[in-house]
């Protein structure tokens, strides 16, 4: 595994995220071991960013799971938490204002991302 990004995604990262966000990224790619990202986890995160579309109040941030799993999380437009967790078996969506816990599948990308664009 590599320990940078490429062009494209740290532009991805920039539009959709911003500057900790990719600050973040790159400091998780430094990480080996357990921590190291898995390739299919980054590229199907990277995916949903360039699909997704987050409210202009939003502030999602990322994290990196001892499994070397991505993480997105923000609050809804009812200040309700929402978690993806994207891992080498899926993407796991919480949602707590509909008390939902669902693993999907990885070529669900597209759909998760409509489903919590604006939201």
């Amino acid at each position: 595994m590599t320990d940078t990004i490429t062009i494209e995604e740290r532009d991805l990262l920039l539009d959709k995220l911003g500057q900790r966000a990719l600050d973040r990224m790159l400091l998780f790619k430094k990480y080996d071991g357990s921590f190291e990202i898995k390739p299919e986890t980054q590229v199907v995160f990277m995916q949903f960013l360039d699909q997704v579309n987050f409210r202009p109040t939003v502030d999602p941030s990322i994290f990196l799971s001892s499994d070397g799993e991505l993480e997105i999380a923000w609050n809804d437009a009812d200040k309700k938490g929402v978690q993806l967790v994207f891992s080498n078996e899926g993407i796991l969506v919480f949602h707590e204002a509909v008390k939902r816990e669902e693993m999907l599948p990885h070529s669900a990308y597209a759909v998760v991302a409509a489903e919590f664009s604006l939201i």
